[in-house]
């Protein structure tokens, strides 16, 4: 994706020496000193940052299928949020403490996965059982059905 760096630019009126107010704030929130204290802040957070532990396949199983659905997304937009956290900590060059982190979301959405595979795999042999059965069945009935036609033209 590429930047439009024309949005950026400073539109300067030369008669009146104004920035163009569609570009710029009036009153900016921010400064330098403020982005660093913000830099910081989350450096120290994640030093304190107590996580639990990852989801096991016994707990997902009890799940139904729409829990596991929405729980999918819920780990794949917290493993999107840390390795966005990640990303920040190496573009300002600090620690990133969320490693452990990363690796109990994945963990667990592995096991969400072979939670989710498990039940396919148990569907399909269910079909294909059923599918056998009414095989058996119609077979069944057409030997039943030949049986009285034979019997019938004696």
């Amino acid at each position: 994706m590429s930047v439009n760096w024309n949005h950026f630019k400073t539109i300067n009126n030369k008669l009146t020496g104004k920035v163009n107010p569609k570009y710029y704030l009036k009153n900016p929130q921010g400064t330098q000193k403020d982005l660093k204290a913000f830099t910081q802040f989350i450096s120290d957070e994640r030093k304190r940052d107590n996580i639990g532990r990852a989801w096991r396949a016994e707990e997902l199983r009890l799940k139904s299928h729409e829990d596991l659905h929405k729980l999918w997304y819920v780990l794949l937009m917290e493993k999107n949020k840390l390795k966005s956290d990640a990303l920040l900590s190496i573009q300002l060059g600090q620690y990133f403490y969320g490693n452990a982190h990363i690796r109990k979301v994945k963990l667990s959405m592995s096991r969400l996965l072979t939670v989710v595979n498990e039940r396919k795999k148990i569907r399909s042999e269910y079909r294909r059982s059923l599918e056998d059965e009414y095989i058996l069945n119609r077979k069944r009935a057409e030997a039943d059905a030949h049986r009285e036609d034979v019997m019938a033209r004696r």
